[in-house]
């Protein structure tokens, strides 16, 4: 797709390029991914599927990476909820169809050495899970009505009460653990302290499903993906959190966020029918479409440390790997499905803002002549009708002057009688009336 920077007349080409992928990563839909690395370590990729969790070591040849499978673990039997997984690799939280949670230990320095911690807080009393930075807990919804804080060992550190807990749909934590997001169902969002658990403030950001959730990488806003089809950028720095940008590309309900931690301000957005959207957090459009082998949801998206690679999953069990481009856009791409010429001419407000009154001084000037011409109109219709009256009153002399005549056709004149008889002429008349007659009959 080719990017027009207007003012400087060049022409820069961005591309995403698909460089391979792992059709069976998994014997059964992956849920969650993300590179991991710990200080300047190697780079790892861990998935977790309905199946297993997997470490991938991540090699790269030339511009492509590959992986390859080292550590796989096997503990659940029912599928996978939720799970949540730390920058570092460290932390591994997974969160069972049956409501057990499983706290996964890896160690990097012995492939087969790692340890699996099962704890269990009632059916239903794990729901989702959202790891908070460097405090060894996570956050996670209980359906008795609480939204609770249980520490890595199992330990329920705090919990308190949440309306419509049951309504809860995403939850995510920022950076640095000091605010927790909680979205639900009907699209509002409920921004709570990190540490007390207690609602400070809540936005109405969508008015459907929010199945994406996550921070910017700052703290300062934070990113929704919705069943509308739409993300929408959240301002939380202020006391009131407000919608600051909408951004619209989607065809499908959005179901994957990703943020890439850099001063870049790049995200990528997964959709329910395997769209993959590369975006500007600057613009409301997205400035490339990815070339996505998924044909079902993608599930999880996650940018490489380097930010020159890409790998998403889905419930097609698939890993796909995307290079991408390394310079920042200036303009975001036009969505391929719109008419450029359309879409400049709806969004072209400068003469009449949609959000400005126009007094009656600023009206264009054809509603003054449409008035004129009204006017005009008004006052010859007097005109007309007297015109109307004299033409009925001109055709009615005329047909009583044609009538005059043929009675003065019809009687015989003077003298005829003497020249010749009364009898012919009365024959003559009655022959003319029946042509007469005829005549008109056959019109």
């Amino acid at each position: 797709m080719t990017i027009i920077n207007k003012t400087e007349e060049k022409t820069t080409q961005l591309i995403a390029e698909f460089k391979g992928k792992t059709p069976k990563a998994h014997d059964r839909a992956i849920v969650r991914a993300r590179f991991v690395q710990t200080g300047e370590g190697p780079v790892a990729l861990v998935t977790i599927g309905h199946d297993s969790l997997k470490v991938w070591d991540v090699r790269a040849n030339e511009s492509k990476l590959e992986f390859e499978s080292f550590i796989e673990v096997k503990k659940w039997r029912c599928g996978v909820q939720q799970a949540a997984i730390s920058a570092d690799g460290n932390d591994l939280i997974v969160i069972g169809a049956d409501s057990l949670i499983h706290k996964i230990v890896i160690n990097s320095e012995d492939s087969e050495s790692h340890a699996v911690v099962t704890h269990d807080l009632g059916y239903m009393e794990a729901c989702f899970v959202s790891i908070l930075p460097q405090r060894e807990a996570f956050i996670t919804a209980s359906f008795s009505g609480y939204l609770s804080m249980v520490g890595f060992d199992g330990r329920l550190m705090k919990r308190e009460p949440f309306s419509n807990i049951k309504h809860v749909s995403a939850i995510a934590c920022s950076r640095f653990g000091d605010l927790i997001a909680v979205a639900t169902h009907d699209g509002v969002v409920k921004l709570l302290d990190g540490f007390a658990l207690q609602e400070k403030s809540k936005c109405e950001v969508h008015s459907m499903k929010i199945r994406a959730l996550s921070f910017s990488p700052d703290g300062f806003y934070l990113v929704t993906g919705c069943d509308d089809k739409t993300i929408k950028l959240v301002d939380i720095k202020q006391e009131k959190p407000t919608i600051v940008r909408v951004l619209c590309g989607h065809r499908a309900p959005v179901t994957a966020i990703s943020l890439e931690e850099s001063e870049e301000q790049r995200m990528v957005t997964g959709s329910l029918q395997g769209e993959i959207l590369l975006w500007s957090l600057e613009h409301s459009t997205p400035i490339l479409k990815i070339p996505s082998p998924h044909e079902t949801m993608v599930s999880s998206l996650s940018f490489h440390p380097d930010g020159q690679h890409l790998v998403s999953t889905g419930e097609d069990r698939m890993i796909a790997v995307f290079t991408l481009p390394q310079h920042k856009p200036v303009v975001p791409m036009t969505p391929v499905d719109e008419d450029p010429e359309m879409e400049e001419d709806i969004l072209d407000d400068t003469q009449f803002p949609y959000n400005q009154r126009i007094s009656p001084e600023e009206w264009p000037v054809r509603f003054e002549d449409e008035d004129k011409e009204n006017e005009n109109e008004e006052q010859s219709q007097p005109q007309q009708d007297e015109m109307d009256e004299d033409q009925v009153q001109q055709n009615e002399d005329q047909m009583e002057d044609t009538q005059q005549q043929e009675r003065t056709i019809a009687s015989p004149p003077d003298g005829v009688e003497g020249l010749q008889g009364s009898s012919d002429w009365d024959a003559e008349q009655q022959f003319q009336r029946q042509q007469d007659e005829s005549d008109e009959n056959h019109e």
